[in-house]
């Protein structure tokens, strides 16, 4: 059961990560700016929110493992949390 946590934490970080990668790209796009200065500007916001979803979808299958929960209460357990989270990020 660690090594399959390990692995979906592992998953979910690569996940941020290229969500954050491509949240800033098509920002850059959008607004017709250098990547440099995109990057510079939502790479912190857009890695806090990928980040706040890959770590709810560990806890949804961390949960879900545990207390034996249908997949679909996990997540709409966790799913509520991880929004709350990432409109205090932001806000």
């Amino acid at each position: 059961m660690t090594l399959t946590l390990t692995l979906v934490l592992t998953l979910a970080l690569l996940l941020a990560l290229t969500l954050a990668l491509a949240l800033s790209l098509a920002l850059a796009l959008s607004l017709a700016l250098p990547l440099s200065l995109s990057l510079t500007l939502t790479l912190p916001l857009a890695l806090s929110l990928s980040l706040t979803l890959a770590l709810s979808l560990t806890l949804t299958l961390a949960l879900a493992l545990s207390l034996a929960l249908p997949l679909s209460l996990a997540l709409a357990l966790t799913l509520a949390l991880a929004l709350s989270l990432a409109f205090a990020l932001v806000f």
